[in-house]
């Protein structure tokens, strides 16, 4: 596929995602869950899942890839990836993407 299609299906993607988790009941069933992501395992395993299902229907991953670790593999190979990697970095910690990936890496995932 053309990388530029690549890349507008994967933010098509996205934008769709959000507006499910934004606009939908089954979205707020989501986002109430995610401040108690680090207090919780339920919640934390909700959206654990919910990011391997986002990373493999976006990704065309295996099982067991996050969204995280994707973009961790991927930011210094596209500036795309790399900005990704920032805007997820700043909500989940600093080298969160790459650390993901090493933990995916190291666990045979990848």
């Amino acid at each position: 596929m053309i990388p530029i299609l690549k890349a507008l299906r994967q933010l098509l993607g996205y934008l769709f995602f959000a507006y499910i988790l934004l606009d939908t009941p089954l979205g707020v069933f989501f986002l109430v869950q995610f401040p108690l992501i680090k207090k919780h395992k339920y919640c934390f395993f909700t959206w654990y899942i919910l990011d391997i299902f986002a990373c493999h229907v976006f990704h065309n991953t295996g099982s067991k890839r996050t969204i995280s670790g994707w973009t961790g593999q991927h930011m210094h190979l596209s500036k795309r990836y790399y900005y990704q990697a920032k805007v997820i970095d700043f909500g989940f910690g600093k080298n969160h993407c790459a650390i993901t990936f090493n933990s995916e890496k190291n666990k045979g995932y990848v």
